[in-house]
């Protein structure tokens, strides 16, 4: 069952607030906007327990707090509407209240799989399926898809489709981080093969909106049809 959800955003890194497309953002992002960050992308070596989590993601110095929370800040998100789910302290019922009081969703960069194979662990598809507002960095954004591929780098040693989340239609597919090499060339050339109509190579300074079945470019992205 796929959402019908009012746009999806699918970036690189962390750039809603970049000049290049903070206005767009603005159009669906506000001040008045709730937001969920939902940080499951993690490595088990990275993050092992509550302990490893707080070092990365609480508000007083977590490493990786303020470049999450300050783009959502600068497009006028009030900081204390800007919830993260504790994927070690919060249990499965409390994470669905807070995506049930959310307008917007923020996956986090890392291990798509990982992201994946948490989100359904628990049980959390369906509370995302109803927010309006889909954003994605990285693997965050390779998981909205219906389905994801992994160029051969340090991270998949293969070539390989994964399945997504199916929160958008699987009309185009996506290379993140997109720098035009040989791996990622060769990857996306197989995509086409097997029949898919466009590809999008989203470089480190650029997004794409999906918004009522239609793809607008923004920043730097290279379009393979």
């Amino acid at each position: 069952m796929r959402r019908d959800n009012l746009v999806n955003i699918l970036l690189s890194n962390y750039d809603i607030n970049k000049d290049w497309i903070i206005n767009e953002v603005k159009k669906y992002v506000n001040e008045y906007s709730k937001v969920t960050v939902i940080p499951f992308s993690f490595s088990s070596d990275e993050i092992k327990n509550l302990i490893d989590w707080n070092l990365l993601y609480n508000p007083i110095n977590g490493y990786h707090y303020s470049s999450i929370v300050d783009q959502f800040k600068d497009v006028g998100v009030k900081e204390e509407n800007i919830k993260f789910l504790n994927y070690f302290s919060d249990d499965t019922k409390t994470m669905k209240q807070i995506l049930n009081n959310s307008d917007v969703v923020f996956f986090t960069g890392g291990s798509a799989e990982l992201s994946m194979g948490r989100i359904k662990k628990k049980d959390l598809l369906d509370a995302i399926r109803k927010c309006k507002i889909i954003i994605g960095a990285s693997a965050g954004a390779m998981i909205q898809l219906e389905e994801y591929f992994g160029s051969p780098d340090d991270e998949y040693p293969e070539f390989k489709y994964y399945p997504g989340l199916g929160l958008i239609d699987a009309c185009f597919s996506i290379e993140v981080h997109y720098q035009s090499t040989e791996s990622q060339n060769t990857s996306i050339q197989k995509v086409l093969k097997k029949g898919m109509k466009t590809v999008y190579g989203i470089t480190d300074n650029g997004a794409l909106i999906y918004k009522d079945n239609e793809v607008k470019v923004f920043g730097d992205v290279k379009i393979f049809k």
